[in-house]
């Protein structure tokens, strides 16, 4: 998120690789403490979850981030070798580009009944 804002601020709008499809998914930090509390307490010893409560295409991320930074219109697309210029081609192929999506209905929902409190995009781009 914050390379996507830094971005932004830099350009007056957001900017997405390609036409920003991919998705990843994420967690509010407050979401993720409750989780860690409950994992502790309750899931099975030497267990591996990943958390999340929710996913965006990156072109919602920069559609929020425009709104949130008041910046007009739709946001832009841009190469992944204008990207690798930005970023680097390591970041620019293999995180800004890619898709990470972990699966909300694992093994853990037998014993976390949580549900989320926070809605991460709009929290996190507003407080940046």
């Amino acid at each position: 998120m914050p390379w996507l804002v830094d971005l932004a601020k830099k350009h007056k709008c957001a900017r997405h690789i390609g036409p920003g499809e991919n998705v990843w998914s994420n967690v509010h930090i407050d979401d993720l403490v409750d989780l860690y509390v409950l994992a502790l307490e309750k899931a099975p010893a030497g267990s591996f979850y990943y958390a999340e409560n929710g996913s965006n295409s990156i072109r919602e991320v920069c559609q929020v981030v425009n709104e949130v930074e008041g910046f007009p219109g739709p946001p832009q697309t841009m190469t992944i070798d204008e990207a690798s210029k930005i970023w680097g081609a390591g970041a620019a192929n293999y995180t800004m580009g890619s898709t990470a999506r972990s699966n909300p209905n694992g093994p853990a929902q037998s014993w976390v009944g949580h549900q989320k409190a926070h809605h991460f995009l709009t929290i996190y781009v507003a407080k940046y």
